[in-house]
């Protein structure tokens, strides 16, 4: 690759020499280990040889897409019920005005960790799996300014699902860090089933991690795998030291591999993990059900009920990670338990160059 140098010259042999020496001297070097350490910088800014950069699709298929999905059962009150917060709507349930099942789900991505003999270790955003287990909505408050209850959602099932990974009932919750966004899943593997590889790379020193450093990114935004190559554009934007990429978020893709790679090591590592993106929120007035044309009639006018919903709006071309440094710590808090499970943490250590 040459950058294009701009020089005046007067077409005699000497300008010409002067010329191929200016792009000579443009021409990009390959990252080498003594020039990082001359600038005292890890990881790098330019692009790794292309023996490194054919190991990404290798990397990519331990990234695989998740569904969650839990099931709710909703009581819904008329005003005039009076059932307040607090109240044991279970005794009162009988004052519904109707009972209805409102199932809810979430597309993201998640990455394996490592497998034992019985058992598989991975990593996503805490909020692709964090359905609450009680959700209230409320009447406009009544002369007391006491809100009312309108309806009441429990959780009666949640199922965390991976197509390629079999783990029957699917993978539980081992441990949750909600203000990092992360979350450890785990359970024991279906006998004599093919499963797909865990993360080939070690988990790198996200503090590390500068700005204009490059990374890639595995997703599955709207469903479908991606990779791309972003560049970092914020650090310690948090407390967490998370940071930021120029890379396209989506519905989805939270939860996805971000990664750079050492050049002193020669070898590519986890930075982290995209989690979310600038959005707005708005409310919007949607009919009963799933609008489209394929259920309403567009020429015809709508007479049924009308709902309001709250959508968000994303602020593409900017997403937030979570540090690598936060899953390295999320796992050591939790390192006995999940040694006693059964679960192989030791990709915490050094992995050597392939």
């Amino acid at each position: 690759m040459t950058q294009l140098c701009l020089a005046n010259h007067h077409g005699n042999i000497m300008g010409i020499f002067i010329s191929l020496f200016m792009l000579l001297g443009c021409q990009q070097q390959p990252i080498n280990q003594a020039s990082v350490e001359n600038n005292s910088q890890l990881y790098a800014f330019g692009l790794p040889g292309e023996q490194h950069l054919a190991k990404l699709p290798e990397i990519g298929h331990s990234v695989k897409k998740i569904g969650c999905y839990a099931d709710y059962t909703t009581w819904v009150f008329a005003r005039n019920s009076g059932i307040r917060p607090g109240s044991d709507f279970t005794i009162l349930s009988s004052q519904a005005i109707r009972v209805i099942r409102t199932p809810e789900s979430v597309i993201g991505t998640a990455t394996i960790l490592s497998y034992s003999s019985e058992k598989i270790l991975a990593v996503t955003c805490a909020h692709v799996v964090d359905f609450p287990d009680t959700i209230y909505t409320y009447h406009e408050a009544d002369i007391t300014g006491e809100p009312l209850i309108y309806t009441v959602s429990i959780k009666r099932s949640q199922i965390n699902y991976v197509k390629e990974v079999p783990v029957a009932g699917g993978l539980t919750i081992l441990a949750m860090d909600k203000q990092s966004d992360l979350v450890l899943l785990g359970g024991t593997l279906s006998a004599g089933l093919e499963i797909p590889p865990a993360l080939p790379i070690k988990i790198g020193d996200s503090k590390k991690i500068t700005e204009g450093n490059r990374a890639w990114v595995f997703g599955f935004p709207i469903g479908y795998m991606m990779m791309t190559e972003a560049l970092v554009n914020g650090i310690n934007v948090d407390r967490h030291g998370s940071f930021m990429l120029d890379a396209v978020f989506n519905h989805g893709f939270s939860g996805g591999l971000a990664i750079t790679f050492n050049v002193p090591d020669q070898q590519f590592e986890v930075a982290g993990f995209g989690r979310s993106a600038p959005s707005s929120t708005q409310l919007v007035l949607t009919p009963a059900g799933t609008p489209g044309i394929d259920k309403y009639a567009p020429l015809e006018p709508y007479t049924d009920k009308v709902f309001v919903q709250q959508r968000s709006e994303l602020a593409y071309g900017l997403t937030f990670v979570t540090p690598s440094n936060a899953l390295i710590n999320l796992i050591k808090i939790n390192k006995d338990k999940l040694i006693a499970e059964g679960y192989d943490i030791t990709f915490l250590e050094e992995k050597p160059n392939k």
